[in-house]
């Protein structure tokens, strides 16, 4: 669920797949859910033709929804909330990322 203000309020939205998509616009104030983003547009395809969730996918929709130039990415993580580890990729979205395990109380 994204929680966001749109429309002079609060909005919750829920997405109708198994994924949620966030990007940089404001979700709720799209009526007819044609959403103008290319990024959003880029991860919803790689998204809806996955068969299963694993830190690669997650990987690639980062790397083909990365921004370059004035907008650049500067980092992405992914959480492994499954195996306890944490993935961090500086500027480019590259194989070796920075992987820690998550910290545990």
């Amino acid at each position: 669920m994204v929680v966001e203000f749109g429309q002079g309020r609060v909005q919750y939205v829920k997405a109708d797949t198994w994924y949620q998509i966030a990007t940089n616009f404001v979700m709720s104030n799209i009526p007819d859910k044609i959403f103008p983003c290319r990024r959003y547009r880029t991860a919803d395809a790689i998204l809806s033709g996955a068969k299963e969730l694993n830190v690669e996918l997650i990987r690639d929709v980062l790397d083909e929804t990365r921004q370059e130039g004035g907008s650049l990415t500067v980092y992405s993580n992914i959480y492994d909330l499954k195996n306890g580890i944490i993935h961090i990729y500086n500027l480019r979205i590259s194989r070796r990322p920075w992987s820690f395990p998550w910290p545990r109380n």
